[in-house]
């Protein structure tokens, strides 16, 4: 076996940086050979033969490092890829939908009946849930409306769905839902009372103003089944509602 191949045994058999001795060249001149990791063979020319005086020898030390100082160490670990930049914070809950997600708002308009003409004072207080899986542009919500009237007193429990899609600069909101109205009427020394259900729909226009928003809101209410006897509404009503609310969450 040639000293290359003695040398290649010894770097596998022993996991070493590379193997070092003195030998002689192809032109039979005393020479340094160093074989390395990746097995092959590199010569520098020497003028000593051993043994070696102190100071040959420091010599040949100092060849053998500046060859080793070319070599990784055995078992070395890789260098690391350099660390990404950090991601941003993911946005918070609220930041992360342009609509919002509770609304409060208060109501003030008109109402216009379809019988027996006239007009009354609407005032009313709502609030609205908007869902986070639907991206906040379906909601559901409550609210209550009164009014008075020259003939009968309505108040109003409001339930509705609130479609919402914001067409910037403005919120464009469309309200589905039933109400409850609790109706009453004096005649004579008493009173009658009754309860009479409609179907309510209201499109509104709405202008963000920071963390609060103002509008109009405009529909009809429409009783399915009316009354046999005061008090009672008539088959539809028109509402005109002035709103001004707050974005709670």
């Amino acid at each position: 076996m040639s000293d290359l191949e003695t040398a290649r045994h010894e770097l596998a058999a022993q996991d070493a940086v590379a193997v070092v001795w003195l030998c002689d060249d192809a032109a039979g001149a005393h020479a340094l050979c160093f074989c390395g990791r990746d097995g092959r063979l590199v010569t520098r020319p020497v003028s000593v033969t051993p043994p070696l005086a102190p100071p040959d020898a420091a010599a040949v030390a100092l060849s053998v490092k500046v060859l080793l100082g070319k070599v990784a160490a055995p078992g070395a670990p890789a260098p690391h890829p350099a660390a990404p930049a950090a991601l941003p914070a993911p946005a918070s809950a609220h930041e992360a939908f342009d609509l919002p997600a509770l609304t409060v708002e208060l109501d003030a308009g008109a109402r216009f009946q379809s019988r027996a003409p006239g007009v009354g004072a609407r005032f009313g207080l709502t609030g609205v849930y908007a869902l986070d899986a639907l991206h906040r542009q379906l909601g559901l919500g409550l609210g209550v409306v009164a009014g008075p009237s020259q003939t009968v007193r309505d108040v109003a429990l409001r339930a509705l769905a609130r479609g919402r899609l914001n067409a910037r600069p403005l919120w464009l909101d469309l309200d589905v839902g039933p109400s409850a109205h609790f109706l009453s009427t004096d005649v004579g020394v008493g009173s009658t009372r009754r309860t009479v259900l409609s179907l309510d729909v209201l499109a509104g226009v709405i202008l963000p103003l920071g963390p609060y928003f103002a509008g109009v809101r405009a529909g009809a209410l429409v009783v399915p089944v009316r009354a046999p006897a005061p008090p009672r509404l008539p088959g539809w009503t028109g509402e005109a509602l002035l709103i001004f609310g707050a974005n709670v969450l």
